[in-house]
């Protein structure tokens, strides 16, 4: 063989050889994405960043619990999670959105035909929902208080479509905002996001 024609055959190998490693990459990563979703009889929380960032494994102790948490996350956006958390038939789901849809300023009716939606659609898939109140933000965030205002709203409205769908409703803010405001013990700087002592509080009361 040619030294050239050597040296084609071998590029060609390496360029099979990555290909063939970067799809069995590929599939590793997929399998580790959705694993905590794939067993029968998980719990699963759905939701926003609040969501996204509770340690739920551990805080639980239960190796079963999936996180399908996003960060910036909408009610809308959680329609394509939504099919994940199907696909693993779930026992509970807890879910959690809301503020991200006040923050940009979307419609409290799309909101609410959005969970309207996740709950039916689970009930009939045999799954249990469990929906959170909207939590407040600390009084240093930005409008905290307009904005709590609009939390205060739209979680009223929410406790009447739960009701209506016979789902149960955790009110975390009765534990982390006794003052209408996210207790800055409970609170991130930011003044919005959940600090680890709130995460374990909120284990807590599952």
């Amino acid at each position: 063989m040619k030294y050239a024609q050597y040296i084609a055959l071998c590029l060609l190998l390496l360029v099979a050889w990555r290909r063939s490693d970067r799809l069995t990459y590929n599939r590793h990563i997929k399998r580790l994405e959705y694993a905590s979703v794939q067993r029968h009889g998980d719990i699963i929380f759905l939701g926003d960043s609040h969501i996204s960032l509770g340690q739920w494994q551990s805080l639980l102790r239960r190796p079963d619990a999936g996180n399908e948490g996003y960060n910036g996350a909408t009610s809308l956006s959680l329609i394509g999670p939504l099919q994940h958390v199907l696909a693993a038939s779930p026992d509970t789901v807890y879910i959690m959105c809301g503020i991200n849809n006040i923050l940009q300023e979307y419609s409290r009716s799309y909101f609410l035909a959005d969970i309207s939606n996740m709950v039916t659609t689970l009930k009939g898939r045999g799954t249990t929902p469990i929906v959170h109140h909207i939590l407040y933000v600390g009084r240093k965030y930005p409008n905290s208080r307009q904005v709590n205002a609009t939390v205060i709203q739209w979680n009223k409205s929410l406790d009447s479509i739960c009701k209506g769908e016979g789902v149960t409703v955790i009110n975390l803010n009765s534990l982390l905002s006794p003052r209408g405001y996210l207790d800055h013990q409970y609170a991130q700087p930011d003044h919005i996001h959940l600090n680890t002592t709130a995460y374990r509080l909120w284990a807590s009361m599952l």
